[in-house]
């Protein structure tokens, strides 16, 4: 199984300037109070990565509960609204808005540059290793058209549809030579099925992998990232890290359930890397701001007096040992593996 590191480094503040993060944070927490909090429409969840329901802790964040499953790892709101109401928050509220309107906009350009351009280049080499003859490739849950015009600028594939996008106001701006698909999920229809950052955000993870086992031909591709609770920011920081935002962050798979979901819905996991490139930098910034008195003697010790070339260095240790947070997995649909796994 591959693994991939990127050296290149990449600052939070570039992706998600502090005013605006504060501001999205603060909104969030006021629609959270609105939409749910205020009515009695949550929904008690086994854990969305391996079924059970033994937790073996909880914590709260902005008013919704998280479990620590104490089989499999993972984290999870439970409880949490149905995804009816996850789609009608996604697309109605302040703070969603104002993502799109604000952060997205101010931190296009550097998005394509950090983190699009590197979707694009790792989905072409998956085409050329696996599946050189692809045409058809779908993205679930659409939020960035920008990626999707640097998708069509390659011209890996004749024709890319979009299954049930998610931007909203930006509609106007998706490619026009990208068909929509609202209402249907197409079976054998796509040689790359992408869902990027939909694993985290969704009422059920599974359905997710249902969906990719459903609309992949047989030796298709399903490309995801995620979030997984096994990286280093959220082992080390727990409930004190500042990206345990509800809505971005329902479900944290550990990256033990993460495969093991692949795998049970027909996928061969032939790609399977941690690269992120801000794990250090969140956990040294929030420990910053902790009273003296939070313990992490030891993390305190390495931010405080080694160099910025040994934490860059502990930074591509993560990545090499598969121990940062964010998640890329490329797998490879079996034979038969959609009516196997109904």
């Amino acid at each position: 199984m591959k693994r991939v590191v990127i050296l290149n480094d990449l600052k939070e503040s570039d992706i998600r300037p502090d005013l605006g993060y504060s501001r999205y944070k603060e909104l969030l927490a006021e629609n959270i109070r609105r939409y749910f909090l205020a009515q009695d429409c949550l929904l008690e969840v086994a854990c969305p990565g391996c079924g059970a329901t033994t937790v073996c802790r909880h914590f709260l964040a902005m008013g919704l509960r998280y479990c620590v499953c104490g089989e499999c790892g993972s984290w999870y709101v439970s409880p949490r609204p149905s995804q009816e109401k996850i789609n009608t928050f996604h697309r109605e509220s302040t703070a969603c808005k104002f993502w799109r309107a604000d952060l997205v906009e101010k931190t296009a350009a550097l998005r394509s540059e950090e983190i699009f351009s590197y979707r694009v280049q790792w989905i072409a080499g998956l085409v050329e290793e696996f599946c050189p003859e692809a045409s058809v490739l779908v993205d679930r849950g659409s939020r960035y058209p920008s990626l999707l015009t640097q998708l069509i600028r390659q011209k890996l594939f004749s024709k890319i549809a979009l299954l049930f996008p998610e931007c909203f106001e930006q509609e106007a701006f998706l490619p026009r030579e990208a068909d929509i698909l609202r209402d249907q999920c197409p079976q054998a229809y796509a040689d790359v099925f992408v869902a990027f950052e939909q694993i985290e955000r969704c009422f059920d993870p599974g359905a997710i992998i249902r969906e990719a086992a459903q609309v992949c031909k047989p030796g298709g591709i399903f490309v995801l990232t995620t979030t997984t609770s096994s990286g280093f920011e959220y082992k080390v920081l727990a409930d004190q890290s500042p990206n345990l935002i509800p809505f971005d962050r329902l479900n944290l798979l550990s990256f033990e359930a993460l495969l093991g979901l692949l795998n049970k819905g027909g996928f061969r996991v032939v790609e399977a890397s941690t690269p992120g490139r801000l794990d250090v930098e969140m956990v040294k910034k929030t420990m910053e701001k902790l009273p003296a008195s939070s313990g992490y003697d030891l993390w305190k010790y390495i931010f405080n007096y080694r160099s910025p070339e040994a934490l860059h260095s502990l930074q591509e240790f993560l990545q090499q040992f598969q121990l940062s947070s964010h998640v890329r997995i490329a797998a490879v649909k079996e034979q038969g593996s959609y009516e196997q796994s109904r």
